[in-house]
């Protein structure tokens, strides 16, 4: 169960064809996301223990006992909320381009990042345009200017992106994103699990119907054997 990151945006840039051969891959598409329904409170009221709930409610209806669930970026957040309120369902999680904190630290250790990726490329003409966009990202009000900025930062989370910008373009221009506001919750340091199940996976570089509303998911199930 792969849940993306965002959070807003939607599930396709996710996809992955490698797992997809050997694995049962189920993209979750978070509520108030793509084709999911929004709250009623939207863009408000998205907590990481409604998304759990939600994750929950999915699994509930899947014919498998436990899941692995793969978190990327903010997908990471509510991948370790879900183990820590709802672990029985958990076979095992993988953490992908996510932090076990948030707060300062955690915007600390973004803003570094991203001034590595300035000095790596400085004097690319691009450049100026992906800075100028995290530096939008405080004041995205909607989802047309979600959707610019998702678009636009895609090269810092790239390794090789300018060395093969067609390539990456596919993906960049296929991004979907919807403007979420998430709460701002007390600043809190997650327990580091001993389980051997755990892994995490370094990005490439170092962003009226709520009763009803519920997330979709795409299944993509195995088309090759483990050799």
């Amino acid at each position: 169960m792969a849940h993306p990151g965002g959070p807003g945006i939607a599930w396709e840039y996710l996809r992955a064809p490698a797992l997809e051969r050997f694995l049962t891959m189920m993209y979750l598409e978070p509520v108030g996301t793509g084709g999911s329904d929004r709250l009623a409170t939207h863009p408000h009221g998205y907590t990481r223990a409604r998304y759990s709930r939600h994750l929950a409610a999915l699994i509930d209806h899947l014919p498998v006992s436990r899941v692995h669930v793969l978190g990327h970026s903010h997908g990471g957040f509510v991948a370790q909320y879900h183990a820590l309120h709802r672990p029985d369902r958990l076979a095992g999680m993988v953490l992908y381009d996510s932090a076990p904190v948030t707060g300062p630290e955690h915007a600390a250790e973004a803003m570094r990042a991203v001034r590595e990726f300035a000095a790596r490329h400085a004097g690319h003409p691009e450049l100026p345009a992906v800075l100028q966009a995290f530096g939008a990202i405080p004041a995205i009000s909607d989802d047309e200017a979600m959707m610019a900025v998702a678009r636009a930062i895609v090269p810092a989370y790239v390794a090789d992106y300018w060395s093969d910008a067609r390539r990456w373009a596919l993906l960049q221009d296929s991004l979907r994103a919807t403007c979420i506001s998430e709460p701002q919750s007390p600043r809190r340091r997650r327990p580091a699990p001993a389980d051997p199940r755990l892994a995490h996976v370094p990005g490439e570089q170092k962003g009226p119907k709520a009763p009803a509303a519920l997330p979709r998911a795409a299944a993509h199930r195995p088309t090759g054997l483990r050799r």
